[in-house]
């Protein structure tokens, strides 16, 4: 085995300041393994320092004298961890090794807290508009009101998702039950689910027809979802408004699908 891994030797060549001792390397390789431990991946860790020397090279020139040292990138402040930001892998836990809730997973990990912001704001939001048309409205009630918000639900998808990946790294034999393999999100990834939007936002970009059609989607699910909150839908018209909804929805499936295939030829 190579005594420096490769991810680490393409570090070691982006340097600012070129690495020459030996000693100096392995202190570097030191931090890189730590960092790597706490959740880092090569891939992020590479990343940051892209951004960190074009942050560099923007304010000083070619003049590399300022430039922080490797190990000192890693470790110290203004390095790794602004660039960034949480490692993609959280490994927190309670005091007695069980997985932090949802909850104190947000207030430690400021990538899932993002999220998770969202979706309780988004959450109170239509609960509030519910209550205030129904001060008396039931639990159940209140929860299909949530189930019918389409932003609320994909918000809340991105948090099952990412709790999902925290949980499988700090309990992967799932010893404390807080997964189940027949999860609706057994096998997908926040970065799949993210790479989806952002094909959806690009294609959006070059074709103006799809772009008209994601809009009518989204124009019809907003004013669904603010006609039922208010009360201005009856059963018979919300069920088919959701049934326009589906079609423009197997529309938007067919183009992507056909957007594939034509990259792929």
């Amino acid at each position: 085995m190579p005594e420096f891994p490769d991810d680490f030797e393409r570090l070691c060549s982006m340097s600012l300041k070129p690495i020459v001792a030996i000693k100096f390397k392995r202190d570097c390789l030191d931090a890189w393994n730590h960092r790597v431990d706490e959740g880092y991946s090569a891939k992020q860790i590479l990343d940051a320092y892209r951004s960190y020397a074009k942050s560099y090279e923007r304010r000083n020139g070619s003049d590399n004298s300022k430039a922080k040292n490797l190990a000192s990138w890693l470790t110290r402040e203004g390095g790794l961890v602004e660039f960034a930001d949480d490692p993609e892998r959280c490994y927190a836990t309670n005091e007695d090794g069980s997985p932090l809730s949802m909850e104190e997973l947000a207030k430690h990990y400021k990538r899932f807290g993002k999220l998770w912001r969202r979706a309780m704001g988004r959450r109170g939001l239509i609960l509030s508009m519910a209550y205030d048309r129904d001060p008396s409205l039931a639990k159940n009630e209140a929860e299909d009101e949530l189930r019918d918000d389409r932003e609320y639900c994909d918000f809340m998808d991105a948090c099952h998702i990412a709790y999902g990946q925290y949980l499988r790294c700090v309990d992967p034999s799932n010893s404390h039950g807080l997964f189940k393999e027949e999860s609706l999100f057994q096998g997908t990834d926040l970065m799949t689910f993210i790479a989806r939007k952002e094909e959806i936002r690009t294609l959006a970009n070059d074709d103006p027809d799809f772009a008209e059609l994601l809009d009518r989607y989204e124009t019809l699910s907003k004013d669904t979802t603010a006609c039922r909150l208010i009360g201005q839908l009856d059963d018979k018209a919300w069920e088919k408004r959701r049934y326009e909804e589906l079609q423009l929805q197997h529309e938007i499936e067919a183009r992507i699908e056909q957007h594939r295939s034509e990259q792929e030829t």
